[in-house]
C-alpha cells in the first residue's frame, strides 16, 4: 500500500469498506462535509481520498435509488391482475372492485375515457362508441353506474374469460 508522495499523482482510491462506512453515514443524515471529515478523521484518509469517496458513495446511492417505472408499473398491473382473479375466483367482489380502481388509477383509465371526448375528428366518434359500450355495460350492473367505463369492461371480460375456462 504504497501512497504517492506528498504533493505528487493521483490520492489513493477509497476502499470498498471505506466507501460502505461513508455511505451508512450519509444515509444517517450526516451532512456530506461533516461527512468527509468524519472519513478523513475515523477512516484514516486523508482529505482528498474523502472527499473522492463522499463522491463515489454519493453517486452510488442515487443509482440505487433509480426506480424503472416502467418496470414497477408492469410489477404492480402484475400483482393487480392476480388480487383481481383470486377475488372473483373467491368470490370477493369488493376486493376485485379495488384491486380494478387500483389498476384503472395506475393506468389513468378514467382520464384516457374524458380526453376521448375532448375534440379532434375521431372525437363524436369514439364518444358514439363509449355511449354503445356504455349501454351495453351499465345494464348488467356488475359495478356501481358511477364507476369508469373501463372499469365496468374489465368485470365483463373476466366473467367472461371465467365462464371460458
Amino acid at each position: 500500500k504504497s501512497s504517492p508522495a506528498k504533493g505528487k499523482g493521483r490520492p489513493r482510491k477509497a476502499t470498498e469498506d471505506q466507501l460502505s462506512k461513508i455511505a451508512v453515514m450519509l444515509l444517517q443524515g450526516i451532512p456530506a462535509a461533516e461527512t468527509e471529515a468524519n472519513a478523513a478523521r475515523l477512516l484514516g484518509m486523508t482529505q482528498a481520498m474523502a472527499a473522492a469517496g463522499v463522491g463515489e458513495a454519493q453517486r452510488r446511492i442515487a443509482q440505487a435509488a433509480t426506480v424503472d417505472h416502467k418496470q414497477e408499473l408492469a410489477t404492480a398491473l402484475s400483482r393487480l391482475d392476480h388480487l383481481y382473479r383470486k377475488a372473483l375466483n373467491d368470490g370477493e367482489v369488493s376486493v376485485a372492485l379495488s384491486a380494478q380502481r387500483e389498476r384503472g388509477r395506475l393506468l389513468r383509465l378514467d382520464r384516457e375515457v374524458e380526453d376521448a371526448g375532448d375534440g379532434g375528428e375521431d372525437a363524436g366518434e369514439s364518444s358514439g362508441e363509449l355511449e354503445k359500450i356504455a349501454g351495453h355495460l351499465l345494464p348488467l350492473e356488475l359495478a356501481p353506474e358511477d364507476y369508469p367505463l373501463a372499469e365496468h369492461a374489465r368485470i365483463a371480460a373476466g366473467i367472461v374469460r371465467k365462464a371460458a375456462a
